[in-house]
């Protein structure tokens, strides 16, 4: 499986789950993420390997580090000795689907969309003796843009797959589910799950989708004041320990 050159970083969670690690577990935790979804695949418990990633020079510096992320369950050490992260295999293979997908739909989407041009070409030519003149000619040509498709694209503010939101509905979603801060690339994900459900089984889509907003919104407001609660304890910490 090959890697990726971006993945999904959400800020407040990584704050929020990286708290208690010190500065250098971060640091060298960010590292391994990024090393993981760039080679597409978990990495080998190859100490000299991995001082050389992070430029040490003594096993004895990493050790602790790695040690660290370890036991507070963000580094995992699989049955065959390879350093992985439980939320990484799952969306890299997430990342996969929707790349696989979209190129089945963009080339189904073209091929079709060339056949029923190219029917128009073939009805509004048939008959003739003489050529189209230029304009219809452009105008009919498989390889111009159709106007009703550039009008089916205006209309909705967010098109996928089986999701596709008018400018209201979207608007109206992001007022009232605030706290998912990246609602688009919810609604992609969401929208790439949809579209593996076979079509009898898939039902209201747009009831199901508000729904399940809905309940990760409320974990998210929830999440935040929890954060919010928490750091304002350790605020209250520090400022009331003695010097």
């Amino acid at each position: 499986m090959t890697g990726l050159s971006r993945f999904d970083f959400y800020c407040r969670d990584w704050i929020s789950g990286t708290r208690g690690l010190s500065v250098q577990a971060r640091g060298a935790y960010i590292d391994l993420l990024a090393r993981m979804y760039d080679l597409g695949r978990p990495l080998d418990n190859d100490t000299k390997e991995l001082c050389r990633f992070f430029g040490y020079r003594d096993y004895r510096q990493l050790n602790p580090i790695l040690r660290e992320l370890i036991q507070a369950g963000k580094i995992i050490v699989t049955d065959d000795g390879k350093l992985t992260n439980d939320r990484f295999k799952k969306e890299l293979d997430a990342a996969h689907q929707r790349i696989e997908n979209a190129q089945k739909g963009g080339k189904g989407k073209a091929e079709k969309r060339e056949r029923k041009l190219l029917n128009r070409y073939q009805r509004a030519t048939s008959g003739r003796s003489q050529d189209p003149s230029i304009e219809e000619k452009q105008s009919l040509n498989p390889c111009s843009p159709s106007p009703s498709i550039e009008k089916e694209k205006k209309k909705y503010a967010f098109r996928g797959k089986i999701i596709r939101l008018t400018e209201a509905d979207f608007d109206t979603w992001r007022r009232n589910y605030s706290h998912i801060t990246d609602l688009r690339g919810w609604l992609q994900k969401k929208d790439d799950w949809l579209a593996a459900i076979p079509k009898e089984k898939l039902g209201n889509w747009f009831q199901r989708t508000s729904t399940h907003l809905a309940s990760e919104n409320e974990k998210a407001a929830r999440q935040s004041v929890s954060t919010d609660r928490e750091a304002e304890a350790h605020a209250a910490g520090h400022l009331s320990s003695p010097l």
